[in-house]
């Protein structure tokens, strides 16, 4: 008797076990057609009697999302902006807590760097200075010249006084001892008058003498003086040279753009124009891997959709494209977003975005495609980002 109701026990649980599986498609069903096959119909792409395939997709910027980090280990000090704002391109949207610091290091370099300008400069002017110095030390040598050929001149003359002043003196000692009457000579030339013109010629002798002296004094020190104001101009030029090259202006310039990149740093800024998709965190937060923000310029919206291995022949580029949702405002929910297709990828992916359809196959392989909106629909298609989506690729168009 028990064995009887052992077997009749294992009978029924084989009938509710083939009856289940015979209901989820497992195993052929008599009475209901074959229910795998039509489920696996409704999940996967096939065209419909009207020419379209229809995929799974979901909505995303043109551009993608940005995710904004900061240097790791710092801290949020300024609040975030809020989500859903606008942001242009170099907006400040936060503030570190290294800004205050890195702002007195930049200030700090600044004054350093205005220092060192000055004081090089000042260093410059002064080489200048000595520089105009040696030039007019230059021109006093050429002044010597001038003076050493009026002295040359001068020379000349004094050579003339003193042969005049010897001839005078030879004739009244010639008329002195003429063979005249003693008397006589006495009072054509007296003693006085040749003492007289002999003191003369002794003048003239002396001044000559004084003036080769001078003229030679001043040959030699002409050359010294030339070589002195050359040496003084080339100090002077060298002072100047050294005085740019002894002032670090260029390396604390650089050093001044470092700390102005540390404190743009401390800034995080918008890179481009877009809206505040949404903040990871709060003020307070030690920055860490993870992003402060994410932003996305939605005024150009794409579809991302994912068509299995054995359509994507049916896709084309260009092909127009019909992307509908319940959750458009009217009449978009009912008439849909128009697209086409402006890139069909090569990899064959696992699907990311899963059917509702609870018989479809999830072992399936699909490719990428993009479809750009038209600008008339991006407005609607930015509201709903990351919105899952139905897409209907239309026929081809002849």
């Amino acid at each position: 008797m028990k064995y009887a109701r052992g077997i009749i026990i294992l009978l029924a649980l084989g009938a509710a076990g083939a009856g289940l599986a015979s209901y989820y498609g497992w195993l052929p069903n008599p009475w209901r057609g074959n229910v795998a096959d039509g489920n696996r119909k409704l999940a996967t792409n096939n065209p419909t009697e009207e020419g379209k395939l229809r995929v799974l997709g979901w909505l995303e910027p043109a551009g993608g999302f940005i995710d904004i980090n900061a240097i790791p280990g710092d801290r949020l000090e300024a609040p975030l902006i809020a989500e859903d704002s606008l942001v242009t391109k170099g907006q400040v949207l936060a503030h570190l807590e290294s800004r205050a610091l890195k702002q007195l290091q930049f200030d700090a370099s600044e004054s350093m760097v205005q220092e060192a300008i000055a004081r090089r400069d000042a260093e410059v002017q002064l080489a200048e200075t000595r520089i105009q110095t040696a030039k007019l030390g230059i021109e006093k040598v050429k002044l010597q010249e001038i003076e050493a050929e009026s002295l040359q001149e001068k020379i000349k003359l004094l050579q003339d006084n003193l042969a005049l002043a010897q001839k005078d003196f030879d004739r009244l000692r010639a008329l002195k001892s003429a063979p005249l009457a003693t008397s006589l000579s006495d009072q054509v030339v007296s003693e006085q008058e040749i003492d007289r013109q002999q003191l003369v010629v002794h003048h003239a002798r002396t001044e000559l003498s004084a003036a080769k002296a001078e003229a030679k004094r001043l040959t030699a020190t002409q050359g010294l003086a030339v070589q002195a104001a050359d040496a003084d101009l080339k100090a002077a030029t060298a002072a100047k040279d050294e005085a740019r090259a002894a002032v670090p202006v260029k390396s604390l310039q650089q050093k001044q753009e470092m700390a102005r990149l540390e404190l743009t740093m401390a800034e995080v800024k918008a890179p481009c124009d877009g809206r505040v998709m949404k903040t990871f965190m709060r003020v307070g937060e030690t920055v860490s891997q993870k992003p402060i923000l994410r932003i996305a310029n939605l005024d150009h919206m794409v579809a991302l959709a994912e068509v299995y291995e054995v359509d994507v022949k049916q896709v084309r580029m260009g092909q127009k494209v019909t992307i509908r949702s319940k959750a458009f405002h009217a009449p978009k929910d009912r008439d849909g977003l128009r697209g086409k297709v402006i890139q069909i990828g090569r990899a064959v992916n696992t699907p990311e975005l899963k059917s509702i359809n609870p018989f479809a196959k999830a072992d399936r392989h699909v490719i990428p495609i993009r479809i750009e909106i038209a600008q008339d629909d991006c407005a609607e298609a930015a509201q709903f980002v990351e919105l899952q989506v139905d897409v209907e690729l239309h026929g081809s168009e002849k």
